[in-house]
C-alpha cells in the first residue's frame, strides 16, 4: 500500500510540476535490518554479533534494490538514504566498515545500476568514515555536524555536497542575520565550483520563523551573484 502512495503521489507531482525534480526517502539494507532488529539489539549485534547484523542485511537486500528499481523506472529523480543509526554518535568507525559498509557499497551499486542517483545523508559525525562513504556510490553527501569548507576541499571533486545549517541552533533559534551569515558563508565555502545544494542539516522544524527562510534564500541568491555573476 504505500509502494501504490508513492507511486501514484510520483504521476500526480509529475503532471503537475514536469520540470520539477522528485525525490523519495528510502532506506537502505543496513537501516532495515537495524529497524527490524530494534536499536537495542541491532547496536549489540554490531559489536557482539557482526555476522548476524551482516546476515539480515543480506537478506533485505533484494527488497531494497527491487523496490526502488520501481520507483526509478515510475520517473524518481533521485533517491536519498538517510542513515542516523550509523555516524559517530552512534557506532564506531570499526564497526561502520564491518557492518555496514560492504553491505551499502554493494547495495548502491545495484541500485545505480538501476540509474538511479543517491543523495547519501551522513547525519551525525561521519568525519572519521567519509572515506568509507566515498566508496558508496552516492552522488552527493547531505552532511551535518561537520565543516563544509573541509568536506569540499577533501571531496568536493568527487561528490557533490548539501547542507550544513544547523537546523535548530541556527535556522530555528537565530536571528534573521545570523541565519543569513551562515547561509552565506556556506554557499561560500561549499558552492565556489558549483555541485553544492544549500540547506539544512537535517530535518527543518514547523516552529522555524519564515523570516529565517526567506533569510536563507536571499543568501544564497546573494552568494550566486559573488560566485557566478
Amino acid at each position: 500500500m504505500r509502494m501504490k502512495n508513492i507511486l501514484r503521489t510520483i504521476e500526480l507531482m509529475r503532471a503537475a510540476e514536469p520540470e520539477e525534480p522528485i525525490y523519495a526517502i528510502l532506506h537502505v539494507p543496513a537501516a532495515v535490518a537495524f529497524t527490524l532488529m530494534g536499536a537495542k539489539p541491532a547496536f549489540k549485534a554490531m559489536i557482539k554479533n557482526q555476522e548476524l547484523f551482516r546476515t539480515l542485511c543480506d537478506y533485505v537486500e533484494d527488497a531494497v534494490v527491487e523496490s526502488c528499481k520501481v520507483l526509478v523506472d515510475a520517473g524518481l529523480d533521485f533517491l536519498w538514504f538517510p542513515m542516523p543509526n550509523f555516524g559517530g554518535y552512534c557506532i564506531s568507525r570499526k564497526s561502520y566498515e564491518k557492518c555496514i559498509s560492504q553491505s551499502n557499497i554493494r547495495a548502491n551499486k545495484r541500485i545505480k545500476d538501476y540509474g538511479a542517483s543517491i543523495v547519501i545523508h551522513t547525519c551525525g559525525l561521519y568525519d572519521d568514515r567519509f572515506d568509507l562513504v566515498l566508496k558508496e556510490s552516492g552522488d552527493a553527501w547531505h552532511i551535518s555536524d561537520t565543516q563544509t569548507r573541509k568536506v569540499k576541499e577533501e571531496y568536493g571533486d568527487k561528490v557533490a555536497l548539501m547542507g550544513n545549517i544547523p537546523c535548530c541552533s541556527v535556522l530555528m533559534e537565530g536571528s534573521e542575520q545570523e541565519v543569513y551569515d551562515f547561509a552565506y558563508q556556506e554557499c561560500m565555502d561549499g558552492a565556489r565550483d558549483g555541485r553544492f545544494i544549500l540547506s539544512g542539516d537535517c530535518d527543518v522544524s514547523p516552529l522555524t520563523p519564515d523570516e529565517n527562510v526567506k533569510a536563507v534564500v536571499r543568501a544564497a541568491k546573494d552568494a550566486e551573484k559573488v560566485l557566478f555573476g
